[in-house]
């Protein structure tokens, strides 16, 4: 049917553009090749324990009903987010469920904490790290920017034969000095959840990452897609 594969936490419809090709997109200097190039970074879950908040956020939203008619959101919630079961409905095309989820993350304090945490202790430190070595900043130099908050949270439930197309983030309008952090917070030997990147033209990749990892690529420029999930298990 018109079920879509993901439930995610957005509260805009990502529309294909025809124009824009045509559109040059903001100036500036482009991005150093260790940030438009690919990479899979270990962090510790005991002092990032983003699985262990997103667990809670959504079992505290179940209890408080995770939504009703159109707009709910799950189904069941067990001791994994792995577990985790979407409501009937809440794929099909129409439905308010992912606006519920896009609320669900924006009010809660304690993840959003967690997640500010990781950006600012890991994410930026590495950055800075390729920046430097990319000769583009010397030690001392205030470097500022700009991160999306909060994050986009997918569910990608199973066993479904549904994916979302390869793509690139340009196609949407995304501009090139973005790069993009892909997180999964499932366990890749349950869900078997991988990100793949083009990393040549016609070539992908499957990054093989799993929880604890968090992979770095530059998805404005590189095709990239999840394949459908054939596990009983979600994908975080």
């Amino acid at each position: 049917g018109g079920d879509m594969a993901t439930l995610r936490s957005s509260r805009h419809t990502a529309k294909f553009s025809k124009g824009r090709k045509s559109d040059p997109g903001p100036r500036g200097d482009p991005l150093p090749g260790g940030m438009t190039g690919e990479a899979v970074l270990r962090y510790e879950e005991a002092e990032h324990p983003l699985a262990k908040r997103v667990l809670e956020m959504l079992r505290l939203a179940a209890l408080r009903g995770g939504g009703e008619g159109k707009s709910a959101v799950f189904e069941a919630l067990g001791d994994a987010l792995e577990d985790v079961k979407l409501a009937a409905g809440s794929l099909a095309k129409g439905s308010d469920a992912q606006d519920t989820l896009a609320g669900i993350v924006e009010a809660d304090e304690r993840f959003l904490k967690a997640f500010d945490d990781f950006v600012d202790s890991f994410i930026l430190p590495h950055l800075k790290g390729v920046l430097s070595e990319a000769g583009r900043t010397r030690e001392g130099d205030k470097v500022k920017f700009y991160v999306q908050r909060p994050p986009t949270l997918r569910i990608q439930p199973g066993p479904s034969p549904k994916y979302v197309r390869a793509h690139n983030d340009g196609e949407y309008g995304h501009q090139p000095g973005e790069v993009n952090f892909w997180m999964p917070l499932t366990d890749a030997a349950r869900a078997m959840a991988t990100l793949w990147v083009e990393v040549e033209p016609g070539f992908y990749q499957s990054m093989g990452s799993t929880k604890g990892e968090v992979v770095r690529f530059h998805g404005t420029s590189k095709k990239h897609y999840v394949p459908s999930n054939p596990t009983n298990s979600s994908r975080v």
